[in-house]
């Protein structure tokens, strides 16, 4: 319950200083909350995060990871896996970042994605959904829980 109260403030406070983020992701510790920007701080399709203050406020906005620029397209639609890695629905992929930020990988989708969730516990699957389509693949890892 204190969670769904924060993020509900958090989104409010982040929609006030920065206009449009297309979907957001606690960290497994909710230490951090990660905004998909289409541009922001300077930089095209960054994902932003902020540290999660103990009264539900956010501090210390700062670019997290980045897709690619050139597209000039940001996230979407994230999820977290059981090692704390972030998938980003964005330009034709679901991109996967450590909990660094660190690009460690890029799944190729047909058509450009919406959105993705990791399937029942133990399923290690990842569903992916986009505009006409719902894919799914395998993965070596399970969805954050």
């Amino acid at each position: 319950m204190e969670a769904n109260k924060a993020r509900f403030q958090i989104a409010g406070e982040v929609m006030g200083g920065i206009a449009g983020p297309g979907e957001d992701a606690f960290a497994l510790e909710l230490l951090s909350e990660l905004v998909a920007q289409p541009s922001v701080l300077g930089n095209e399709g960054a994902i932003i995060a902020y540290d999660v203050q103990p009264d539900g406020t956010v501090k210390n906005g700062r670019v997290f990871a980045s897709m690619d620029p050139a597209a000039k397209r940001g996230g979407d639609g994230m999820t977290l896996d059981d090692r704390g890695n972030l998938y980003v629905t964005a330009q034709q992929y679901v991109w996967v970042f450590s909990p660094a930020g660190e690009n460690i990988g890029k799944i190729e989708v047909p058509e450009n994605p919406a959105n993705c969730v990791f399937g029942a516990k133990g399923t290690k699957t990842l569903y992916i959904t986009a505009r006409t389509g719902f894919y799914k693949i395998k993965l070596n890892v399970d969805g954050a829980r």
